[in-house]
């Protein structure tokens, strides 16, 4: 039987951590209900989101909240004026105009 040299050992360990990593980040991915990147990019640069009559607009966001971003209408005020659910996100919100404008 072939026994693995010392680096190899460090290679397959950090590759065990790299794996125990990216399962945590997917299991909160999974629970919340949206990829880590577009929550923030959202934080970062904003979000487009579309009004009762379609209307397109960019929205800054304020953090976040375990079922959604906390979106700023009436400018930067410290609370959250209302919630943008994740389970929306390409249906009434997304990180392009472009998005909601495709259906």
């Amino acid at each position: 039987m072939n026994r693995l040299t010392i680096k190899e050992l460090h290679v397959v360990n950090d590759m065990n951590k790299a794996m125990d990593k990216l399962s945590k980040l997917e299991d909160i991915e999974e629970e919340i209900g949206i990829d880590l990147i577009t929550l923030f990019k959202a934080l970062d640069n904003g979000v487009f989101e579309k009004d009762l009559i379609d209307n397109v607009f960019h929205t800054k966001i304020r953090g976040i909240e375990k079922n959604g971003l906390c979106a700023i209408w009436k400018g930067d005020i410290p609370e959250c004026d209302y919630t943008l659910k994740y389970k929306d996100y390409g249906k009434t919100w997304a990180l392009s105009e472009e998005l909601l404008k495709e259906d």
